[in-house]
């Protein structure tokens, strides 16, 4: 039983999407309901960390309900617990006193209504400058988290612990082989936490940025008042949670030549991973880089088969989706399957937003 949980945990180290059943296994181990991980990224500007997560579906669930009350309550667990040791699971009683927990809002207005009340974390440094916490949250009625529970924890906590730094060193190496590609068919990119910071990218995108906008000490600011606007509304929504599909920003420089279209690509909730701390893409089109890239180019950055990645250079080009039947010998009703199938694929609403992915893309011309 306890092997099987591990070979979860390093699963899931290169699963991404593995990780919410073994938080659950997690969870099983030491009695809990509800099992979960952050990951705190440290903002420039200081203050509490940017803080992601991913959880099992009861944890999920509770962390939503927290996060959508109507007055905000201070999570004065989470703050205290990133302040303390790393060296073994802790639990409420380590940080505060019964009396405390009696008279903290978090507990008695929050956790305890829900039949929660009781953790066991623990906190795990990782590459980059980053923390996570592992948590079990138990009902307030099973009461706190006993020696032998704390035992179970402990004797998987060297693994967890391995499977987080595998974890991290995989994310960051897949947010550096995306911008890479996009520089690979000439193409600006970069990836943006759910609060604008840049993670990584490219040189082309650092070349560019030297006119379409700036890093900044909160967030990248695009240029221009107008773009930046309605650059940070995007950024709004994206962290608020809500659906975003692609949004398209025009740039200008000092220099009359200097135009372009900034594009920010949301990473679908199921795609993303915390380790990676990627919340979206950002390309930038500049004027003149207008030709398409070709089939096998879409297919390896868009995850589409070879006849999908043709259909979605067509449309692009402005085909309808009856002139690509005609044109491929295809059925109408086939070509307009596929053409869901690439809209599933990429997280996208319609063929304008495929337009616009597609074209994101374009290459310098003579590449």
């Amino acid at each position: 039983m306890l092997a099987d949980d591990i070979d979860c945990f390093y699963e899931a180290a290169v699963l991404p999407e593995k990780w919410p059943h073994a938080l659950d296994r997690l969870a099983l181990l030491s009695g809990g309901v509800c099992g979960s991980l952050f990951v705190a990224t440290p903002r420039p500007t200081g203050g509490d960390p940017e803080l992601q997560f991913v959880a099992n579906e009861a944890g999920a669930q509770l962390i939503h309900e927290f996060t959508a009350l109507d007055t905000p309550i201070a999570n004065s667990r989470m703050v205290a617990g990133f302040r303390l040791g790393r060296s073994r699971w802790m639990t409420d009683l380590d940080i505060f006193s019964r009396e405390m927990i009696d008279k903290d809002p978090f507990y008695t207005e929050f956790l305890r209504p829900r039949g929660f009340g009781w953790v066991a974390a623990n906190m795990v440094d990782i590459p980059h400058e980053r923390a996570l916490c592992f948590s079990v949250e138990k009902r307030f009625s099973d009461g706190p988290m006993t020696e032998l529970e704390l035992t179970a924890l402990e004797s998987v906590r060297p693994h967890l612990g391995r499977a987080a730094l595998l974890a991290a060193e995989s994310a960051f190496r897949m947010r550096r082989m995306v911008t890479l590609t996009l520089a690979a068919v000439g193409v600006p990119g970069a990836i943006l936490s759910p609060r604008g910071r840049i993670l990584d990218a490219n040189d082309l995108f650092a070349t560019a940025a030297e006119w379409i906008g700036s890093d900044g000490p909160g967030r990248f600011r695009l240029a221009g008042r107008k773009a930046d606007l309605l650059f940070e509304e995007a950024l709004q929504r994206l962290t608020g949670g809500h659906e975003l599909s692609i949004a398209s920003f025009a740039v200008r420089g000092e220099d009359p030549q200097q135009r372009a279209v900034v594009h920010l690509l949301p990473i679908r909730r199921e795609a993303r991973d915390v380790f990676t701390g990627a919340a979206a893409l950002i390309v930038v089109n500049v004027a003149g880089s207008i030709e398409l890239p070709p089939v096998d180019i879409l297919q390896m950055l868009l995850d589409l088969t070879p006849a999908e990645a043709q259909i979605a250079r067509n449309i692009a080009k402005g085909a309808s989706v009856r002139e690509v039947s005609g044109g491929s010998g295809r059925s109408y009703e086939t070509v307009r399957t596929q053409l869901k199938s690439i809209l599933a694929k990429s997280g996208l609403r319609d063929q304008r937003d495929l337009v616009a992915l597609v074209r994101s893309f374009g290459m310098p011309p003579g590449f």
